[in-house]
């Protein structure tokens, strides 16, 4: 990404693999030069959300996913080549060894937790 950047280029989007969403001082460069990222999460992997106004708690995705409602998903349809739907839900939440509130997605192949074979943070 040093390159990248050094060379005068600003992609719109930095998409990572998996494996990075986890390495903190990797997402942090792309902070610092304000660049927009997507990448995956591990279920295991704890976050920190808003309970009430000064009340925080960290908790898994797993656990987390499991704990929204069904109407806050939204069904997206998706039109690739085996067009299928997905239920999609946005959070604020706060990740440990990171600055500021970070927006995460939890997809599902199913509108409720308990029916749904395929989940992605």
């Amino acid at each position: 990404m040093t390159n990248v950047c050094q060379r005068g280029h600003r992609p719109e989007i930095v998409l990572i693999d998996g494996g990075y969403g986890h390495n903190t001082s990797f997402l942090n460069q792309l902070e610092k030069r304000n660049l927009t990222y997507i990448g995956g999460l591990a279920k295991n992997r704890k976050v920190i959300i808003k309970k009430q106004k000064n009340i925080q708690e960290e908790i898994r995705l797993d656990q987390l996913a499991e704990s929204i409602s069904p109407q806050a998903f939204n069904l997206v349809q998706l039109s690739t080549k085996n067009a299928h739907e997905v239920w999609l839900a946005t959070l604020e939440v706060q990740r440990s060894r990171m600055s500021g509130q970070k927006t995460i997605a939890i997809v599902m192949n199913a509108k409720n937790f308990s029916d749904a074979t395929d989940i992605n943070y």
